[in-house]
């Protein structure tokens, strides 16, 4: 079974979903990425592939498909179309809605079934929204499935824009959990740990400005910020306004190898996530479930899929989207509790190892993808 999976970027490091995509799903994964001209092992599509391979490639794919019958014959409009010709795809798996209504003309012209998967911004942010909104339909006409990352942007899709909900299946993502737990012991050090891009539904900044009081009580305490984005620059500038910078740390961009390690120093993982005025949410956010499979109580927002994987008191603890003081005060028990964090650690794991293991995400996408492939072998 030949796969293809479109993405808008060759390879975000905030886009974990989708690498794990590429290394998981059985089958052979053609990975085409770009916007308006999408690009192939780093050529364009309307370009040839390899020299020679072309004229041979199609006369054999033509025999297949119009001689044996597995698919009807037609004649390409555009280079997607005609790569998909070259490769024999079977399955295209759109990342994000409206890569999905970008390629839904060329699969529907092709006969080749398409899933997509909604994740986030694209399903909540109010320009997006508008400017798809018809292309969003005729996708739940026309898509072989749709799947969406938490209850939470199902909801917003039909509240938004009218989606209807039963024809949108939610699959959280997945966490990799190792053999051990990362640490057998919460560290008993206030150290907190942020992980994210600076943007503002991430809402770094109330981050730090919570960390302020949680400083103001607890003058050892530490908090590491790991990523960048936009809101980098102002955060620094926040930090420094306010004295912070022996207490704040900006790490950057860090290989999952030092971000294990990272985990393995703090205390818990805190994350203020908003919902702004763009409209722009998160879907789930998979750094919090490692982080609960890293044994990590989460420190965070009643907002989108967080308040779905986050069980209050039990593996974390929750405060509604801008009150910076109770988040505060939470980050302050846990450093004062350190045995009720390592409880929440513990919890956390295990809710991620019974509901949200990276397995359960994969089986449940590669189901999808087989159905979908036994349905087009039966139309021919």
């Amino acid at each position: 079974m030949n796969i293809a999976i479109i993405s808008p970027h060759e390879n975000a490091y905030s886009e974990s979903f989708i690498q794990a995509h590429r290394k998981y799903l059985k089958g052979k994964i053609f990975f085409v990425y770009g916007g308006e001209q999408k690009f192939y092992n780093g050529q364009p599509l309307n370009a040839p592939h390899t020299a020679g391979r072309s004229f041979v490639r199609r006369v054999i794919n033509v025999l297949k498909r119009n001689l044996l019958g597995m698919a009807s014959p037609f004649i390409p409009h555009n280079a997607l179309e005609q790569f998909f010709i070259d490769y024999a795809i079977d399955v295209v798996i759109a990342e994000y809605g409206n890569t999905g209504v970008q390629v839904l003309k060329s699969c529907i012209h092709s006969h080749i079934p398409l899933i997509v998967n909604f994740f986030g911004y694209e399903a909540a942010e109010h320009r997006i929204l508008q400017l798809y909104k018809q292309g969003y339909h005729r996708l739940i006409d026309h898509a072989y499935a749709i799947t969406s990352v938490s209850e939470s942007i199902k909801k917003t899709l039909h509240k938004e824009i009218g989606l209807p909900t039963e024809k949108i299946q939610v699959n959280y993502p997945g966490a990799t959990l190792r053999e051990q737990e990362l640490k057998k012991n919460i560290s008993k050090k206030p150290v907190f740990i942020a992980i994210g891009r600076f943007v503002e539904k991430k809402a770094p900044h109330k981050t730090i400005f919570a960390f302020q009081k949680v400083q103001q009580q607890i003058p050892e305490a530490k908090l590491q910020f790991i990523g960048d984005g936009i809101l980098l620059d102002a955060c620094k500038d926040i930090v420094a306004a306010m004295q912070l910078e022996e207490h704040v740390a900006f790490l950057g961009a860090v290989a999952h190898e030092e971000l294990e390690q990272y985990m393995a120093e703090a205390i818990a993982c805190v994350q203020h996530s908003i919902r702004p005025v763009s409209g722009d949410m998160e879907g789930t956010p998979v750094v919090v479930l490692e982080a609960m499979a890293a044994g990590l109580p989460i420190v965070s927002t009643r907002h989108a899929g967080i308040k779905e994987v986050v069980v209050e008191g039990e593996c974390g603890l929750l405060c509604d989207p801008g009150d910076i003081n109770q988040m505060a005060q939470q980050m302050i028990a846990l450093v004062k509790h350190p045995e009720r964090a390592q409880q929440m650690g513990k919890a956390g794991r295990e809710r991620v190892k019974q509901q949200y293991t990276m397995e359960r995400h994969i089986a449940f996408l590669q189901d999808i993808v087989e159905r979908a492939h036994q349905q087009k072998t039966k139309k021919g």
